[in-house]
């Protein structure tokens, strides 16, 4: 039986993320004490957006600090303090710089407030920067939406869907919409995501993608930081994978329906449930129905032989 492992601060999913997010204002030096209870994994304490002005390894808070650390390894059984100023308002993220262990639950946010300080951190517009995931990215101020054109003569009903990207994860992660709905994704992340059709194993040109919020297919590589929204609308039943470029364990799925909210011909609705056959599996199923058939006449003609 396979089994999730999680990796969490202060002994669950969340504890420091929502309502459980820290506060801190703009002039205050934040002390962090981290320990790693193990048993087994090693953690690297890292905060996304600042840099740690002292770090007392292993806990030792009467030796020299070591100054101006970007991330600091904590052993099992280990601990450490660090400090760092607060110099600007911003979301900083508290991770283990293992950051597949994200999705797992280790990621925390501490929120700055108060006035800004532009001689030490400004926005600037049409220029290429840097993100706190040490991804590039054009800031120049664009609109987040991208929609299909509907076939010339067809009308489509439409609809609106919201999916939030939080704490490294699309919600929900499974979503079934139907043909004309259009799905907007809203980034509540302090580090930027995309949302990209295919899977990371996949092979397919970004030409060839039906959707990319990262604009590939252009040649760019554009990240929905946060507060942005990036919006598609499906006029095409089927089922798209998509995921996250800078973090691949990021997916999602969802499926298009018909028109209408009916399934077409070889779908059938169960209560709250909807079972989408295609082409092949109904010629699987038409198969291994034909295979039953025959070997039933095979029975009972073998019976009444026997009978006879």
């Amino acid at each position: 039986m396979l089994r999730r492992r999680n990796v969490v601060f202060n002994g669950k999913i969340g504890a420091l993320t929502g309502n459980g997010t820290m506060k801190a204002k703009v002039g205050e030096t934040i002390r962090i004490f981290f320990g790693n209870a193990g048993p087994n994994l090693i953690s690297s304490f890292h905060v996304i957006g600042g840099i740690l002005d002292k770090v007392y390894s292993e806990g030792s808070v009467i030796s020299d600090p070591i100054r101006n650390v970007q991330t600091t390894v904590v052993p099992a059984g280990g601990a450490v303090m660090v400090e760092f100023k607060a110099e600007v308002p911003s979301r900083l993220t508290l991770v283990d710089h293992a950051l597949f262990r994200i999705h797992r639950g280790a990621v925390g946010m501490i929120s700055v407030e108060g006035p800004s300080s532009p001689t030490i951190f400004s926005s600037i517009k049409n220029a290429t920067t840097q993100v706190g995931d040490g991804h590039m990215v054009n800031m120049t101020t664009m609109t987040m939406t991208s929609t299909t054109g509907t076939p010339s003569g067809q009308t489509n009903p439409s609809s609106n869907v919201e999916v939030a990207i939080e704490n490294y994860a699309y919600g929900p992660t499974e979503l079934t919409v139907t043909v004309g709905t259009t799905v907007t994704w809203t980034n509540k992340d302090s580090v930027g995501h995309t949302v990209t059709e295919g899977t990371p194993e996949s092979t397919k040109p970004a030409n060839q993608r039906l959707f990319d919020s990262s604009n590939g297919a252009q040649g760019k590589y554009d990240l929905m930081q946060l507060g942005q929204s990036w919006s598609f609308t499906f006029t095409t039943p089927g089922t798209y994978d998509y995921y996250c470029i800078p973090h691949p364990y990021m997916r999602a799925r969802i499926t298009v329906l018909p028109a209408g909210g009916s399934p077409s011909q070889g779908s059938q609705g169960y209560g709250d449930f909807t079972v989408v056959l295609t082409g092949k599996q109904i010629y699987a199923v038409s198969a291994f129905g034909l295979i039953v058939l025959v070997a039933l006449m095979a029975i009972f003609a073998r019976a009444g032989k026997k009978g006879n």
